[in-house]
């Protein structure tokens, strides 16, 4: 018991308080897809299903869409789409949307989903930064298509609002005919 006391208190006392803080970077979201009539879209037994190889992503760079593919990446394309565990008993996909290394508070970006029947979504998500200096991002808000589904101060956008613990995640129901 004591040696466990001694090695708490050398683990508290022991660390040096003038390294700079860590770099948090909180900005990739979840979505669910369903099709009008609720049936899951990532799920691979659907006909329809979504997919990390019938869907790509880009990103709004200096005014032009950049598809994103760096194959050193476990998710090159920058998302992943989630078959072997579900959340509230659907596929997810996991996306990490567009941020540039610099910029301050309040920056709004674009991403774009495109999928297997040349159908173009659009993603805006807003950052914060601690200060300008700060290495650290979170994002603040995300829109899909034009509706903002998620708020960082609004918890009435929650989907699951008994499971705060979720994060940023939204289903978008997609029209199939």
């Amino acid at each position: 018991m004591r040696s466990a006391l001694l090695i708490l208190a050398l683990m508290t006392y022991g660390c040096s308080t003038d390294s700079e803080p860590g770099t948090v970077i909180e900005t990739g979201f979840t979505i669910a897809y369903v099709d009008q009539d609720e049936n899951d879209l990532l799920d691979p037994a659907h006909p329809n299903a979504i997919t990390e190889g019938n869907t790509d992503l880009y990103y709004l760079i200096n005014g032009e869409m950049v598809k994103q593919y760096e194959n050193h990446l476990d998710h090159p394309k920058k998302f992943s789409v989630v078959t072997e565990e579900k959340l509230f008993d659907r596929y997810f996909m996991h996306i990490s949307p567009n941020t540039i290394e610099g910029l301050d508070t309040a920056i709004t970006y674009i991403t774009y989903l495109e999928f297997e029947n040349n159908s173009l979504d659009t993603i805006k998500t807003q950052y914060r930064r601690p200060s300008p200096s700060s290495n650290s991002i979170f994002v603040t808000k995300i829109w899909y298509n034009g509706e903002l589904r998620w708020d960082v101060d609004d918890k009435s956008l929650l989907e699951h609002p008994n499971n705060e613990y979720v994060g940023r995640y939204f289903t978008v129901t997609r029209n199939l005919e």
